[in-house]
This record gives C-alpha cells, sequence and structure tokens, in this order.
C-alpha cells in the first residue's frame, strides 16, 4: 500500500510553502513579538451580547488567550458569500453557490459553524438533454483555548457533493489547533486530528445511465483517518486580503485512498462590511468508489464498447460578493 502519493507530496510542499513565506515577510510585516502575549482592549459589560469590535479586526482568527480580561458577553461573528457564473450558446450552464458562517465564543471556548451550498444547472440544446448537481456542506467544530497560541478541537462535518458522487460524508474528529504566525498582517494556522468516517455513495446516478445500468452498488465505507489542516490569511492592504486553506485526509483501513482540498481567494473590501472576491478551489477525492467505477469502466472498453472517464479532480473559478458583521 502507498502510504505517499504525488498528490499527498503536492499538499504538503503547498503547506511548507506557506510556512517559508514567513521568513521572507516577517520584514514587511513587523515582528512577531509585536503580537505576542494578551491583548489588553475590553468589551463593554453592559450587554450579554458583543459583535467584539473593541477587541480589533479579526478577533474570531486569532485565540481567546490573547485577551485580558476575558470578554464577558457573548462574543459573535457572521459572514456570508454568495458566488455566480453563467455560460451560453450551444451549453447553457449556470452555477450558484452561497456559504454562511457563525462564530461565537464565551470565555474560552469558541463555536464555529460552516454551512455551504452549491448548485449548477447545465443544458446542451443540441441535445435537449438537462442535468442538476447539488453539492451541500455542514461543519460543527468547537474549540478551547489552552495557551494563547494551541486550542483542542474537536467537531463533525457532512458532505453531499453530486460532482463526486457522495451521498454523505460524516467525518468525526478530534485533535489540536496552533496558531504559529501570529502577526497584525499575517496568520498562519495548522491542526492534526484523528478522525473516523462514514461514507455512502449515490451508487444510482451511476446505474441511471443506460449503458452502465448494470454497475454494481459499493457498499458504504467506513474507516479511522488521519485529517491535517491548514490555513493562511494575509492582508496585503487596508483593502486587499489574501487567504488560503488547504486539508488533506487519509484513511488508514485504505492509505491509497484520500482527499485534499485548496482554497484560494483574493478580497478587495467595498465598505466596512461588504467585500468582492474570486477564488479558485481544487478538489482531489481518491476512494473505494472511484476506484470500483474506473475498473468498471476499463471493463466496459474491453468488452469493445466506448466508455466515458471517471476524474479524481475537480476545480473550480468563482466571482461574488462576501458580507460580514
Amino acid at each position: 500500500m502507498k502510504i505517499f502519493s504525488k498528490n499527498a507530496v503536492f499538499f504538503l510542499m503547498i503547506s511548507m510553502i506557506s510556512m517559508i513565506s514567513v521568513f521572507f515577510v516577517q520584514t514587511s510585516f513587523g515582528s512577531d513579538d509585536q503580537q505576542a502575549g494578551q491583548q489588553t482592549q475590553k468589551v463593554s459589560n453592559e450587554s450579554w451580547i458583543s459583535n467584539g469590535e473593541e477587541l480589533g479586526e479579526d478577533w474570531w482568527l486569532k485565540n481567546a488567550k490573547k485577551y485580558a480580561p476575558l470578554p464577558r458577553p457573548l462574543l459573535y461573528h457572521f459572514e456570508g458569500s454568495y458566488a455566480y457564473s453563467e455560460q451560453g450558446g450551444n451549453v447553457d450552464a449556470k452555477k450558484h453557490k452561497g456559504e454562511t458562517e457563525l462564530t461565537l465564543r464565551k470565555n474560552l471556548f469558541t463555536g464555529i459553524t460552516t454551512y455551504t451550498i452549491g448548485k449548477t444547472e447545465t443544458t446542451i440544446n443540441l441535445l435537449e438533454k438537462n442535468t442538476s448537481l447539488d453539492n451541500q456542506s455542514f461543519r460543527q467544530a468547537l474549540r478551547y483555548a489552552i495557551t494563547d497560541r494551541i486550542s483542542a478541537t474537536a467537531g463533525i462535518s457532512w458532505e453531499r457533493n453530486e460532482t463526486k458522487y457522495l451521498k454523505d460524508r460524516f467525518v468525526y474528529f478530534g485533535g489540536l489547533r496552533a496558531m504559529i504566525v501570529d502577526m497584525p498582517k499575517l496568520d498562519i494556522m495548522v491542526g492534526g486530528f484523528y478522525s473516523y468516517t462514514d461514507t455512502s455513495y449515490l451508487n444510482e446516478n451511476i446505474q441511471d445511465i443506460k449503458k452502465y445500468a448494470k454497475f454494481p452498488s459499493q457498499e458504504d465505507y467506513r474507516s479511522d483517518a488521519l485529517y491535517f489542516s491548514q490555513k493562511l490569511r494575509w492582508k496585503i492592504t487596508d483593502k486587499i486580503s489574501f487567504s488560503e486553506r488547504a486539508d488533506y485526509m487519509m484513511f488508514l483501513d485504505d492509505t491509497e485512498y484520500y482527499f485534499w482540498k485548496l482554497d484560494l481567494s483574493l478580497n478587495f473590501k467595498l465598505t466596512k462590511s461588504v467585500s468582492f472576491f474570486t477564488s479558485y478551489s481544487v478538489n482531489y477525492d481518491n476512494n473505494s468508489f472511484v476506484e470500483a467505477v474506473q475498473d468498471y469502466l476499463a471493463a466496459v472498453e474491453a468488452s469493445g464498447t466506448s466508455a466515458g472517464k471517471m476524474e479524481t479532480t475537480d476545480t473550480s473559478l468563482n466571482i461574488g460578493i462576501r458580507f460580514e458583521f
């Protein structure tokens, strides 16, 4: 069994490049020591809830122990985004994607709730053929600040991705999250988690194609897994920022199965609460279902019948608007 692959190495290279880049930007951004230790901003205790504005910009990205005294109110931050793209001509296509994220903090506990929904509708006019793909994901994580840089994290995520033929993928995870760079204009976070996964597949979406009606249904797949994540946010100017997120999961029962995701985003602030963004995403997934489909398509071709391809990598380019408060 192959523990490391070209794609796994690519993911690790992305993470290493992000960390190595710190040594080249420290002079421009200021010493990390300027940000070390607890901050002394205070939040008014007149209300039981606050948006944390007194704590300064991007407080929700910082560790709770960075602030002393700890704010007494329940702190909140909400972000939402919407992206749309359209194509016309021989093929008409419309793509919608929306995402919301709510952060709640009380004392040393921080909860992050994220929900994403996407829909792609395609019409091939000559064939009068319509297709529609729906993708959704939900993630709930709870963090507890151990030090001003390290947090214990536990959570659950769910994903349904018709593009990837995933009916349901549940991931239960727990581990540590560390802010390895915490500067006024640059944050880099890394995390390592032990996970358990439970995945079911959309067999019927293959079998509904007449040519592939005899495709054998694949059973649900369950496995322990190792999950690693890395985030970067760089405030280039007061109006422009760059963010990057990379995730990698390797299934321990079959280490040749794994997936990784990479998201890059450039954000242009229009007002205090509204911004315009462009983003690029890569989603690679090699699992038991992909392997079974690829083997089946090879058998179909070997029998003298033409067959399509099952890709492991999907990419997307989005332009949209983001709001926060």
